[in-house]
């Protein structure tokens, strides 16, 4: 009976925390407080946000999406092998780590790639918001990419690799720091945690994307599916703002004829009016089994192996974006992004 009983609260458990639907942040809600760092916007220390008279970004599609049952299988062994340790570990500091989802024992992941506006969060702190539209490609900038509030949630790219890692020890400062204050631990405390943002490493992004699925055996579990999805006519002008060829009659013969679309953001050879100029928003496209948007597509993502970059983008076609493959880069580009994995520390714990 225990063991029934300790099976039923992990599903729960499991469920809550990979399936809870959240109202996110979009350009017309941005919110009160960032959703990278838990620093409340337009405070004397915040970010200066604006709000876009615009439409909501997260909206744009209605998508039906049916999961993979292939995923079933993980149910019970999540069930059966959960170390209750490490559940109460990652519900105790949860609310503590902005926008992240636990992954395993004390690392935790970023539910979606880092937006523009944490970006410009970032700059603003280290008082380097001109450089916004430095280096960056002209098709972004006509667009407005980089500054319209249009675009808060959509994710950063043409970073590089050396300004992504003090992004990281930026933002691992801000939320220790605020958290320990919060809490009354100083430097000298045993409850003193340290939450450390980095890139992940490439075994790290893989063990993110594939939920522990063995992917050599099932390589394209996480690919097999389609949406089933309209577009509503009104969104026609927020697409074309986006690079889109869309028209009318392209849209009307969609939602008539073909209402299929891949799960997640890639290049299309069919439906090319969803080829857009840029990636599309960070909360689009349903999540994968760990809660984690935008893993496959959108932007590829670095990771701490410089030059390397996983999951492919909306510039890659669908079969090319698989969690095994790697990409290599040189230089910032339109396509490339990131996300942070955070991990708790307790430097005082011997």
């Amino acid at each position: 009976m225990k063991k029934l009983l300790y099976i039923f609260f992990s599903f729960i458990l499991f469920s809550f925390t990979f399936n809870l639907d959240t109202i996110w942040p979009n350009s017309l809600n941005p919110g009160m407080r960032s959703s990278a760092t838990y620093v409340d916007y337009n405070s004397p220390d915040g970010f200066k946000i604006s709000h876009e008279n615009s439409i909501d970004e997260t909206k744009i599609f209605k998508q039906i999406y049916n999961k993979n049952k292939a995923y079933v299988w993980r149910l019970d062994t999540i069930a059966s092998n959960s170390i209750p340790e490490n559940r109460k570990l990652a519900y105790k500091y949860y609310s503590e780590i902005p926008g992240v989802v636990w992954i395993e024992k004390t690392m935790f992941c970023d539910e979606t790639e880092v937006a523009n506006v944490y970006w410009q969060e970032f700059l603003f702190s280290q008082n380097k918001l001109e450089k916004i539209n430095l280096g960056k490609s002209k098709n972004l900038i006509d667009l407005g990419y980089f500054i319209k509030p249009q675009f808060y949630f959509f994710p950063v790219v043409e970073v590089s690799y050396e300004d992504i890692l003090d992004f990281c020890k930026w933002r691992t400062e801000v939320v220790t720091r605020n958290y320990n204050k919060r809490h009354g631990n100083d430097k000298n405390s045993e409850n003193y945690t340290v939450f450390e943002y980095q890139l992940p490493t490439e075994a790290e992004w893989i063990k993110c994307a594939t939920f522990a699925i063995d992917t050599l055996k099932y390589p394209h579990i996480l690919i097999d599916s389609l949406l089933t999805m309209k577009v509503n006519l009104k969104n026609l002008e927020f697409l074309q703002s986006l690079g889109s060829n869309a028209n009318k009659q392209i849209l009307d013969n969609f939602n008539k004829i073909i209402k299929k679309d891949y799960v997640f953001n890639c290049k299309r050879i069919n439906n090319d009016f969803m080829n857009f100029k840029v990636p599309f928003a960070i909360w689009s496209y349903p999540s994968n089994q760990y809660g984690l948007y935008n893993i496959l597509g959108n932007v590829s993502e670095m990771v701490l192996e410089k030059g390397i970059s996983k999951g492919g983008s909306f510039k890659d076609l669908y079969k090319n974006c698989t969690p095994n493959r790697k990409f290599n880069y040189t230089k910032p580009e339109i396509h490339l992004g990131f996300r942070c994995i955070c991990k708790l520390k307790w430097p005082n714990i011997k």
